[in-house]
C-alpha cells in the first residue's frame, strides 16, 4: 500500500452538516475500496486563488490514507462527478 494525500474543495455555500455529511460520504467510498484512512483535516473556509465555478471561497479538506492505486480510479470518480466538490486533487506520499 503506498501513502495518499487528497485534498479537496467544498462549496462554500454548504451547510456544516452538509459539510460534514459530504466528507463522511466521501471518507467512506475510500474506506469501501479497502483503503485506510489514517487522517481527516478540516481546514474549514479559505479564499480561492482564483474563482472557480463563480466561487471566491471554498471549504478545504485534506485526507490521509493508504490504499492501493486502483483505489484512486474509484475515489476520483466519485469526486468529479459530485457536484459539491469544486475541485480535487491526490498526490502520493513520497515517503
Amino acid at each position: 500500500m503506498r501513502g495518499y494525500e487528497v485534498v479537496f474543495i467544498l462549496d462554500p455555500e454548504l451547510a456544516d452538516d452538509a459539510v460534514q455529511e459530504a466528507i463522511q460520504r466521501h471518507q467512506s467510498v475510500a474506506e469501501a475500496q479497502e483503503a485506510q484512512v489514517e487522517q481527516v483535516e478540516h481546514w474549514g473556509r479559505r479564499r480561492l486563488a482564483y474563482p472557480i465555478a463563480h466561487r471566491d471561497e471554498g471549504y478545504y479538506v485534506l485526507m490521509r490514507m493508504k490504499a492501493e492505486p486502483a483505489v484512486l480510479v474509484e475515489l476520483n470518480r466519485v469526486l468529479a462527478l459530485d457536484d459539491q466538490v469544486l475541485r480535487h486533487r491526490v498526490f502520493r506520499d513520497g515517503k
